[in-house]
């Protein structure tokens, strides 16, 4: 019974010193909060105004005088680097989203990358 307890006791603390995180979310902003399709469906061009992403997203990173600019954009980035059992994992996440609208202050174009 014994060996059991001490084998039992020896394969959890192998199984659980083989997990290992570092999840740097220094730069992450409201845009990690969505994927690509919720934003795709909330931000349409020709519909979308700047009020409207403001309250999706909050401030744009650039420019930090937003109410005059046309041009916004929208950055995040997640580092997350884990190990499993001696495998790494990496599901970084570095995402862009920019912004142009027309004097009326509606979406006129918008790119997203994802990487």
């Amino acid at each position: 019974m014994k060996i059991k307890h001490f084998l039992l006791l020896a394969f959890s603390t192998i199984a659980l010193s083989g997990c290992i995180a570092n999840v740097d979310k220094t730069r992450m902003s409201d845009l990690n909060n969505y994927s690509e399709k919720v934003i795709r469906d909330s931000i349409v061009v020709g519909k979308s105004t700047k009020k409207d992403v403001l309250l999706l997203l909050g401030a744009p990173l650039t420019p930090k005088d937003f109410k005059t600019v046309n041009t916004w954009i929208y950055a995040s980035k997640v580092v997350d680097r884990r190990l499993y059992f001696f495998i790494p994992v990496f599901r970084d996440r570095d995402q862009l989203l920019l912004l142009q609208f027309n004097d009326a202050g509606v979406v006129s174009k918008m790119d997203y990358t994802e990487k």
